[in-house]
């Protein structure tokens, strides 16, 4: 049984001698680690760089969060991106007067949940949230796709992914909503 973890084990492999005589060992090394370092990111619930929550914690939030709407943003920009990605959950929070959780999912991309009411709001002001982002004389480009939730938590996500992409299709600074 060879333990696996970056501290404290979280997990065993069990391999027998003869697959262990198979083995290169500096290759099961490499890969050991590799997955062992996966594995204790995935446990992590934060973003380093912006203190947002991570795809681990969106996953597990989206499935009991009291909202209904789900937000998806791509942005590009030539602006280091925890600088604007800040920037959008301070605009966002301060617009809706509430402290707002925002997740990173990718580098260039955050999801974050809202009610009706609040999005209704929110998607009055984009312009606003455009033209700040352009200030600093730094190109960004913001797309955002909306997905209202309906049955299942499976095609709410799906659905926003499908309008984010539909929405960059169609060119900068713009959403869809499904």
């Amino acid at each position: 049984m060879i333990p696996l973890g970056t501290a404290q084990p979280f997990g065993y492999l069990q391999i027998s001698q003869n697959e262990w005589s198979q083995l290169e060992s500096r290759e099961f090394q490499s890969w050991k680690e590799e997955y062992e370092e996966q594995v204790s990111i995935q446990f992590e619930s934060s973003d380093p760089e912006t203190g947002f929550g991570n795809l681990h914690a969106f996953e597990l939030d989206k499935v009991r969060v009291d909202e209904n709407i789900l937000i998806l943003a791509s942005i590009q920009t030539d602006s280091p991106y925890p600088y604007v990605l800040k920037w959008i959950s301070l605009w966002t929070s301060k617009l809706l007067h509430k402290q707002v959780r925002f997740y990173r999912i990718r580098k260039d991309r955050l999801a974050f949940f809202v009610s009706p009411e609040e999005w209704d709001f929110f998607s009055k002001n984009l312009d606003e949230l455009v033209e700040s982002l352009q200030k600093e004389n730094h190109l960004v480009d913001l797309n955002l796709g909306v997905s209202i939730l309906e049955e299942s938590r499976e095609e709410w996500s799906s659905n926003a992914r499908k309008a984010l992409g539909l929405s960059i299709e169609e060119g900068p600074n713009r959403y869809i909503c499904l």
